[in-house]
């Protein structure tokens, strides 16, 4: 049976993958309203679609890397000279999603950048030639990279914490049931053996006294093998 964790991520999950796949749709759509006329026509007018359609699926599949990947795509897309899909900035509120949980300042930085790219794109900045747009956007692509390698690296920080200190955890309960727990058992199990070591106890009693002993001797049993477990996971 399926916890309400694994429940709730795999649900996010599918409505990721739902949106994902309804933004494709609105990139294919507007590729195909944008079609420029045979004499035009050229093989990069495909170049930021596909690479954006492939983003998304990547997106799917490993959030983390497709968040950046949409990140650069996005900010090179829109300074570049080749034809960006607009209905593709549909997905950027997914991507500073995933990107703030990483890191919050990569992401403010993110849509920033996001931003600025737009207002260059509208010729509303600075108003720079193809020449100039392409040195933009190789700045954006290089400015996108270092942030996301920084930004997995704090979330690969991140985890080696949490992961130190589970192991912490564990080896203090360890600790606390081989020190404390096994050795309550054992002492009762110890005052049940000087119990049955007497005579003039009834017979019912003694049967008792084996009974309880057993008890305790099963829990001492799975206690050592709890031990043993946390031991396997700390190591």
């Amino acid at each position: 049976m399926m916890t309400v964790p694994v429940l709730l991520t795999q649900r996010i999950r599918r409505r990721r993958a739902a949106y994902c796949a309804a933004v494709a749709v609105c990139v294919i759509i507007e590729m195909i309203l944008r079609w420029p006329a045979p004499s035009m026509f050229h093989l990069s007018y495909f170049l930021i679609p596909i690479a954006a359609l492939l983003a998304l699926l990547v997106l799917v599949v490993a959030p983390d890397a497709g968040a950046w990947l949409i990140a650069i795509l996005v900010c090179m897309g829109l300074v570049s000279p080749f034809p960006m899909s607009y209905s593709y900035l549909l997905i950027v509120p997914v991507m500073l999603m995933i990107i703030w949980r990483q890191n919050r300042i990569a992401a403010g930085i993110t849509a920033a950048l996001a931003i600025l790219a737009i207002l260059v794109d509208r010729k509303l900045l600075f108003g720079l030639g193809v020449s100039d747009a392409v040195i933009i956007s190789f700045a954006y692509c290089m400015i996108a990279v270092t942030l996301g390698v920084t930004s997995l690296w704090t979330v690969d920080r991140q985890r080696l914490r949490e992961r130190s200190r589970q192991q912490h955890d564990r080896q203090c309960a360890a600790a606390a049931l081989h020190d404390r727990t096994t050795n309550d058992l054992a002492d009762a199990i110890m005052l049940i053996d000087h119990d049955l070591e007497r005579t003039d106890l009834p017979a019912e009693q003694i049967a008792d006294l084996h009974r309880l002993r057993r008890f305790i001797q099963h829990a001492m049993t799975g206690t050592y093998q709890v031990i043993d477990t946390l031991d396997d996971k700390r190591n």
